[in-house]
């Protein structure tokens, strides 16, 4: 619930928030918003919302491209153990898409891209910011086939480096610290 709680509080000071957000958004030289590097936010975001055990297999696995028999050394486990904790991970994953994002509903983005990107692009079409991703079509994809989709574009992001870094740090820096209680009065 952390993403949902973040947004409340910016719809309740969007003075505050929404103003901070839109000035790095257009004095920082990472300050882009692109529907691609939101994705790979997410996907971090939600892949913390794992226990730690599964949350490693999925980075090692899906991320970092590591075999089953690699993760099981590095875990110290069975490879068995690694197989159920990568299925355990991606059906909570799933469960959590599932509720908060349209990518796995088959309509190409997920709905706070979307409001995002509506945000920081007012002018700017879904459909041109989606063909930006240079993805094929997510209509017809099995929840598989999405999970697959959206780990190709964290995989391909550096979040230290790519053109909205700060802008994302800054969002991870406000949803840490709602969930953290330290919000305005």
């Amino acid at each position: 619930d952390a993403m949902d709680l973040a947004k409340e509080e910016s719809m309740r000071h969007p003075e505050i928030y929404i103003g901070k957000f839109m000035q790095i958004n257009h004095h920082s030289p990472q300050g882009a918003f692109e529907i691609n590097e939101h994705i790979n936010f997410c996907f971090t975001c939600i892949g913390k919302t794992l226990p730690i055990e599964q949350q490693m297999a999925l980075l090692l696995k899906e991320i970092f491209d590591y075999k089953v028999r690699e993760i099981a050394q590095i875990l110290d486990a069975t490879e068995g153990v690694v197989k159920h904790l990568l299925v355990d991970a991606r059906k909570t994953m799933h469960d959590i898409f599932d509720k908060r994002c349209s990518l796995i509903n088959k309509t190409g983005a997920c709905h706070q891209c979307s409001e995002l990107n509506g945000l920081f692009n007012p002018r700017q079409e879904m459909q041109q910011q989606h063909l930006r991703l240079h993805t094929e079509d997510t209509h017809g994809m099995d929840a598989a086939q999405l999970f697959e989709w959206r780990t190709r574009i964290a995989r391909a992001i550096d979040p230290y480096e790519s053109k909205g870094a700060d802008l994302q740090f800054c969002h991870m820096e406000h949803v840490r610290n709602v969930v953290e209680g330290r919000t305005l009065p």
